[in-house]
């Protein structure tokens, strides 16, 4: 983050600020103050040329998975990223920051959450197939889970994300909050609830139709086109929650929750080492 981009940051951090910028921030961050509920409740991103939803987690949380599912129950884009032209959803794994705060066509947002323990097993998993390293992981050449979490993952990765302060940044603006594990559990319920909270009105037939379209199984073995955007079937891997009690050394959960155990607690996860 640029120096000039985190002083801007820590501005909006500030309650007297926010309130002074409430009628710039994205609609999406501003449900607390609106004046007009069409603005954020029960909007046509259709009707806009520029509108969006847009999907917030960590990496490796769920997120693609989410995207294909709002994707395909309410027919829209999946665009790379908040700032490309058009309608659509897209997503981000990026801290809060004043780039996203700000933007105007942004009507809905969501915070996807996952256990950490379980980011970090899906994590190693991911820049370990084929390919992957070919990419921005190329220096993370690992072959053992827990070198790769003390290397790479705390070196690395909790820098770049924030993980400690990243739900948070996003949460504290009333944005619905979808739990990995309850979208798994159920997700056309939970799909339900997240575009009810939007005050969009989908028929249940339309959300099963996604739910099927976006079934793991069929994920992993095809992978999917999301209106434009690849989603390679070795992006998948067998989802589900709680791996990480069988692929995680003993010493490597109990550092994690040494580290962030204060945040797995205050997100409503049970720690095994306490």
């Amino acid at each position: 983050m640029s120096i000039l981009k985190s002083m801007k940051t820590r501005l909006i951090n500030q309650p007297r600020f926010q309130n002074l910028v409430a009628n710039r921030r994205s609609p999406a961050f501003n449900t607390l103050f609106q004046k007009k509920p069409a603005d954020y409740y029960g909007y046509d991103l259709a009707a806009n040329a520029n509108a969006k939803a847009i999907v917030i987690g960590l990496p490796k949380a769920g997120n693609n998975w989410l995207l294909g599912l709002l994707s395909d129950c309410l027919d829209l884009d999946v665009l790379p990223d908040v700032t490309t032209p058009g309608s659509g959803v897209c997503m981000t794994n990026q801290p809060f920051s004043s780039d996203i705060y700000f933007q105007k066509n942004l009507r809905y947002a969501v915070y996807i959450m996952r256990d950490l323990r379980d980011v970090v097993c899906s994590y190693y998993h991911f820049i370990a197939k084929p390919g992957i390293l070919a990419g921005r992981h190329r220096q993370a050449q690992f072959t053992r889970i827990e070198d790769f979490y003390f290397e790479y993952f705390l070196g690395h990765l909790s820098a770049l994300h924030d993980f400690p302060g990243h739900a948070a940044g996003y949460l504290r603006f009333d944005i619905p909050l979808v739990r990995y594990e309850s979208l798994w559990d159920d997700t056309a319920g939970e799909l339900s609830r997240l575009l009810s909270r939007w005050g969009l009105d989908v028929p249940p037939e339309a959300v099963q139709m996604a739910v099927d379209a976006n079934a793991f199984d069929k994920l992993k073995k095809s992978g999917k086109d999301n209106k434009g955007h690849k989603l390679p079937a070795s992006h998948m891997r067998k989802g589900g929650y709680g791996n990480f009690r069988k692929e995680l050394p003993e010493h490597v959960i109990a550092d994690i929750e040494r580290r962030f155990g204060d945040y797995l607690l205050r997100w409503g996860y049970t720690l095994t080492t306490r």
